[in-house]
């Protein structure tokens, strides 16, 4: 078989997942948007790596597609995160570059660091848990109401 042909059939077969609505090659539907408990909330982080953040407002907003965006503390990152039932993980971040007070520069390294960290999550009532892949909590988000 020619590697035109051969090339031709794989982009058709690649085409067609793309035009079925994200299906991977068994047919079966892949989650890659944000889960409607989350798409168009804010968590305001309340603990941060087993401590308490307190210096500074950290936030984390989900928006549509997995977009995602807020503040590390002082400065603002956007990204885009992979979410299904259960697992969650954060692509790369643009974080702006503030020079920020060391207490409020201490609370956004740690809380970028659990966002890297993150691997699956859980919401109960109003509370967002992000967990470790050792199902260890590496931080604590309150829904906020603005």
């Amino acid at each position: 078989m020619s590697h035109r042909r051969r090339f031709g059939r794989a982009a058709l077969v690649l085409a067609m997942a793309a035009l079925s609505g994200c299906a991977d090659l068994t047919g079966k539907r892949l989650e890659t948007g944000v889960p409607d408990q989350l798409e168009g909330t804010v968590w305001e982080a309340s603990r941060i790596l087993t401590r308490p953040a307190t210096a500074a407002l950290s936030a984390l907003e989900f928006r549509e597609a997995g977009a995602i965006g807020g503040t590390a503390g002082c400065n603002r990152f956007q990204g885009s995160a992979m979410i299904a039932a259960n697992t969650m993980t954060f692509g790369p971040l643009a974080v702006t570059k503030r020079m920020c007070q060391p207490a409020v520069n201490g609370q956004e390294t740690v809380f970028l660091e659990a966002l890297d960290m993150t691997h699956k999550w859980q919401v109960i009532g109003n509370v967002l848990e992000l967990l470790d892949n050792n199902d260890d909590v590496v931080m604590v988000l309150i829904r906020s109401e603005r």
